[in-house]
């Protein structure tokens, strides 16, 4: 009888140990953005550790990795298309920038869309995008960022599940693709300027016009002309985009209801905001480490992200509002400045084109009183 038992419980170890392998599976995001990258990383590096087959198409790819199981494909030259992009469509960018009012809010999403349209069908002509394609490979699953609908077809083209991830949380469209359907009264789209406490009536009727509109847009504008603009790449052989889209099986958000708005969320979304990231220790720049020392007060981090060029997009009113703004708190100030110079910059206020954000707010005991980053 003992014999038995042993010789039953060493066959259902070897039917679950070889049974167990790693997935093959496809992580895409063309954002040209480090601050959207940055959870990104996490996941897809979390995921190789673990033993699974990583294909990534990323500008941001990770370097001096030792990972056998993880292929990246550099699109890196998208930075240097957008930066150029951005020159050439001010006026979309600027406008975008505008403080936001009732019609401004429908508005700049046809701005918005002609942006996210440009990345994509851009990031699909380049080599290493090809080089994928041309692998002829299948996957287990494909995750693809979750903002804009043209690289879902990728689930398509390998007839994968699709799995949605955002390094924020996710509009309405992409919220009703997985079925997690809002009340615009109580939870208004992240993109509705309103703010968290009591909604004006004003403040409910933009949000609801807003989810009637932007879901008219998404359906009968956006999706149609993403399905024709990725037929040029992927072929006919795959379904219209916006049933690929509709058959997402998990969506995975960057947020946390602790310190996002409140918003009641379906089984297949899990958000996993609050994610630890290893920590490196990084060296602050003599001038900034000085500063930072001689900051009895804390200091206020402000910083308008890598792609927004404030001299370029910024008005000089606009620019004079933060100087006068920032130059009166009572706090010494971190500004992240298109450039090592400023004209009437206040006493209170360090600038430099390159500030290392982490080493900022991991040093001690310096206190961060608020971080400003769009």
């Amino acid at each position: 009888m003992t014999v038995t038992l042993s010789w039953g419980a060493l066959f259902l170890y070897c039917c679950v140990v070889l049974s167990v392998s790693g997935s093959k599976i496809l992580f895409v995001s063309f954002t040209p953005s480090p601050s959207h990258q940055k959870p990104f990383q996490e996941i897809w590096r979390t995921l190789t550790a673990k033993g699974h087959e990583m294909h990534v198409i990323t500008p941001n790819p990770l370097v001096n990795h030792t990972y056998a199981n993880l292929i990246q494909y550099d699109i890196g030259d998208v930075y240097a298309w957008a930066a150029k992009m951005n020159q050439l469509k001010k006026k979309d960018i600027k406008y975008s920038l505008q403080k936001p009012n009732f019609l401004h809010t429908f508005l700049k999403e046809f701005a918005v869309n002609r942006g996210w349209h440009a990345v994509h069908e851009y990031t699909f002509q380049l080599p290493e995008v090809k080089r994928l394609l041309d692998t002829q490979s299948s996957f287990d699953a494909v995750i693809v960022e979750w903002l804009y609908p043209t690289a879902a077809a990728l689930a398509g083209y390998y007839r994968a599940p699709l799995i949605g991830i955002c390094s924020l949380g996710a509009p309405t469209n992409g919220l009703d693709e997985i079925g997690n359907i809002l009340n615009p009264v109580v939870t208004p789209d992240q993109n509705v300027p309103i703010g968290r406490g009591d909604f004006s009536f004003r403040d409910r009727l933009l949000s609801a016009l807003y989810s009637v509109f932007i879901r008219l847009y998404y359906h009968w504008c956006i999706v149609p002309t993403e399905d024709r603009t990725i037929r040029k790449y992927l072929g006919d052989d795959i379904p219209y985009l916006g049933d690929i889209t509709r058959n997402i099986s998990l969506l995975l958000l960057n947020r946390n209801q602790i310190s996002h708005r409140l918003m009641s969320v379906v089984p297949g979304i899990v958000e996993f905001g609050g994610l630890k990231y290893d920590k490196i220790v990084q060296e602050l720049e003599p001038g900034l480490k000085h500063f930072l020392d001689n900051s009895k007060n804390g200091v206020v981090y402000f910083s308008m992200g890598a792609a927004i060029k404030q001299l370029a997009f910024l008005s000089p009113q606009q620019i004079d509002v933060f100087k006068s703004v920032l130059g009166e708190l009572p706090y010494n100030v971190v500004w992240k400045w298109d450039n090592e110079t400023m004209d009437e910059k206040p006493d209170n206020v360090f600038i430099s084109s390159w500030i290392n954000q982490t080493a900022v707010l991991g040093k001690k005991p310096l206190s961060v009183k608020f971080r400003a980053q769009l």
